[in-house]
């Protein structure tokens, strides 16, 4: 059974409890030559007491407050089933029964503390022993306190930490030890100033809390270890890109993807070439098209770099191989006849992609009806008018090369309602 007092942390450990006999209980020799005591009489001690003795053993007389001290037990007492340990300790100890006659205390405050011991017992067997006293030394504890620059820094930023404890102690610390959760310094960990930077990845939220520790361990062997947290940002600027092979004049979308989930994040992008797209444009999606005046197959680049929670992020950057303009146009050798007549298209030569596919020609000829065609390319097409007055078609031409298609090319026919054949 174990008891702490605030004022004294007096302990008492006991086995067990053993009832108290009353004065009655004991048989006590007769003593005729004696005279009683009228108020002395409850407090004699019976003949045959054993006179207990206390002292106790520590393992170390001086301890570093994280340390503890073994107490072991040196009296007489042969049973320690009713037998009490009187223990006086300091408020901050804690005093822990590892076996019969053996404690552990440990006071976490430096000085210099007297531990004293009681024995005491049923008085019917035991005599209460004196008290004995021994000193504990609680050494100091270095001091291992640090400031950093800097509470939040970006990726890649470097921030300087440098030990603030006492300059006096300097001298007999034997040790420092840094330790930086992931972190890159560029000083030896035996510095009392180090410079470090972390090169995190985008991961979770793009915010990564690191820990940063300071270990120091004077002459006496005593070790005190000191820890600060240090925000790193980590943004991160990715594109997504609908089409990276995109058709002259095709709408591409483009989206950033971002790892700071930050309502304040601005996106810096740029679109090279671009037409309908502003450089200083700020948001995550954008649309863009890209016209190629050239006729050339070329390619463009699309840029991002983010700013979130005031860190830059690296530029990510895509790269559009975009197809050249395909342009469609064909000739004619008449655009005005009567009903029934015909008409020659002609196509001439057409700007193929190198390491294209196969360029297709699709026509529309709204009221025509096709006689002949070679290749595609020049066709013979007659024209029906059956409004009874002048009517004007537009056939249009297509060009195709793989999945890329030219913008539409017509030319308006004017046909008249008399039939071709009355007019020859």
């Amino acid at each position: 059974m174990v008891l702490m007092n605030q004022a004294q942390a007096q302990v008492w450990i006991k086995s067990r409890n053993v009832p108290k006999k009353k004065k009655d209980d004991f048989d006590y020799p007769e003593k005729k030559s004696a005279p009683k005591k009228q108020e002395d009489d409850e407090h004699i001690t019976p003949i045959g007491t054993v006179q207990l003795t206390a002292s106790f053993l520590m393992n170390k007389r001086e301890m570093c407050p994280t340390d503890s001290v073994k107490l072991t037990y040196r009296g007489n007492a042969k049973s320690f089933a009713d037998v009490f340990y009187n223990w006086q300790i300091p408020d901050s100890a804690i005093l822990r029964q590892a076996a019969t006659g053996v404690f552990y205390l440990r006071i976490r405050k430096p000085g210099v503390y007297r531990i004293s011991i009681k024995i005491t017992g049923d008085e019917s067997k035991y005599r209460a022993s004196k008290i004995y006293t021994d000193s504990l030394e609680v050494l100091a504890p270095p001091n291992a306190s640090f400031e950093i620059a800097k509470q939040q820094i970006c990726r890649g930023e470097y921030v300087d930490m440098q030990y603030t404890g006492s300059k006096k102690n300097l001298e007999t610390y034997t040790n420092y030890s840094w330790s930086f959760d992931g972190g890159f310094p560029i000083t030896e960990k035996t510095s009392l100033k180090q410079t470090v930077f972390w090169d995190i990845a985008c991961k979770g939220n793009g915010i990564a809390t690191k820990t940063v520790k300071l270990t120091t361990t004077n002459q006496e062997g005593c070790t005190s270890i000191t820890q600060q947290k240090i925000k790193v940002v980590a943004p991160d600027a990715r594109i997504s890109v609908s089409n990276e092979h995109p058709c002259n004049g095709e709408e591409l979308d483009v989206k950033a993807i971002t790892c700071v989930k930050d309502n304040d994040t601005k996106y810096i992008w740029n679109f090279g070439s671009g037409i309908d797209a502003n450089p200083s444009i700020e948001g995550a999606s954008q649309k863009v098209v890209y016209y190629n005046i050239t006729e050339m197959p070329t390619s463009d680049m699309i840029k991002l770099q983010t700013i979130q929670l005031g860190c830059y992020s690296n530029i990510d950057s895509v790269f559009l191989d975009i197809y050249p303009l395909i342009l469609a146009d064909f000739t004619v050798n008449q655009d005005t006849l009567h009903s029934g007549g015909t008409v020659n298209f002609n196509i001439g030569d057409v700007f193929a992609c190198d390491g294209g596919g196969e360029i297709k020609y699709q026509w529309k000829f709204p009221e025509g009806n096709i006689l002949s065609s070679k290749n595609n390319k020049e066709v013979a097409v007659q024209f029906n008018n059956n409004y009874g007055s002048p009517v004007i078609f537009y056939p249009s031409l297509y060009i195709v090369q793989d999945k890329c298609k030219s913008r539409p090319y017509s030319m308006p026919i004017y046909v008249s309602p008399e039939s071709a054949q009355l007019e020859k």
